[in-house]
């Protein structure tokens, strides 16, 4: 019996970063960075879950440990976001847009040495960003 729930990746990624933000506000007296630590600390705990769950006729468990790692990984945006150590998720998602949009054809080209250039090119971008946004403090 499949009862699969049906929704958008956008609105399922929304919905659940809704709930890690409501339930990182029942934290009042743990600084958001500890929190951060905490699902940082629970997201590596959980890949050692999923690479044991890693094999066929296992949808069902090796979703559910993913999921975990998706739980912990929204749960340290929204800590973050409280810490105000991040501006906002949406601007992470949308810096690993740009980041692996532009290493796609390195990848789709399995090419290292572009793959080092790009890299290059986009620490050298992230550089001149972080000295812009922080050369007045």
């Amino acid at each position: 019996m499949n009862t699969r729930p049906t929704t958008t990746i956008d609105n399922a990624f929304h919905t659940l970063l809704d709930i890690a933000r409501r339930a990182e506000v029942c934290s009042p007296n743990t600084a958001s960075a500890d929190v951060a630590r905490y699902h940082l600390k629970g997201m590596m705990e959980e890949v050692d879950e999923v690479q044991r769950e890693l094999k066929d006729r296992n949808v069902v468990h090796l979703e559910d440990e993913l999921s975990d790692i998706l739980w912990d990984y929204v749960s340290v945006l929204a800590a973050c976001e409280r810490a105000g150590l991040i501006d906002g998720a949406q601007y992470v998602l949308t810096r690993g847009i740009r980041k692996y949009t532009e290493r796609l054809p390195a990848i789709e080209r399995q090419s290292d040495d572009m793959w080092t250039e790009i890299k290059d090119v986009q620490k050298q971008r992230l550089l001149r960003e972080h000295e812009e946004r922080y050369e007045s403090t």
